[in-house]
């Protein structure tokens, strides 16, 4: 997870580099520059959800899979927030019920889980 707090600050270093450049470039000096930064942030995005993937997997059933679900990325989002991620959160609810289904962490996020199952459903109505 220490990676995923070194990424972070690197990706806030990102943003102010971003703004910096946009206040004081020309339009062709940002555009070379924009996508020097916008690429970084793609590969630093694209790792961390490699790694927390990969850890998800390789400790199914652990309590630690919850942080590693919820796991932040550059502050204002997670890791995981996108529909297409949803099969991540099916992997650990299938984790956790297998190795402590009777744990209030467990049945908590059966709850939440559910709750996003029942909206998706309406949104596809």
């Amino acid at each position: 997870m220490n990676y995923i707090n070194q990424a972070n600050v690197v990706i806030g270093d990102l943003a102010q580099r971003e703004k910096y450049n946009k206040e004081n470039l020309s339009k062709a000096e940002y555009e070379v520059a924009h996508a020097q930064t916008d690429s970084i942030f793609t590969v630093e995005r694209v790792t961390i959800n490699l790694m927390l993937t990969n850890f998800i997997e390789d400790n199914a059933g652990s309590l630690a899979t919850l942080y590693a679900i919820d796991a932040p990325f550059n502050r204002s989002m997670r890791v995981f927030y996108e529909q297409s991620d949803f099969e991540m959160f099916e992997t650990v609810l299938d984790g956790l019920e297998a190795q402590c289904p009777d744990n209030p962490h467990t049945q908590f996020y059966r709850n939440r889980v559910e709750r996003v199952c029942a909206a998706r459903m309406l949104e596809q109505q």
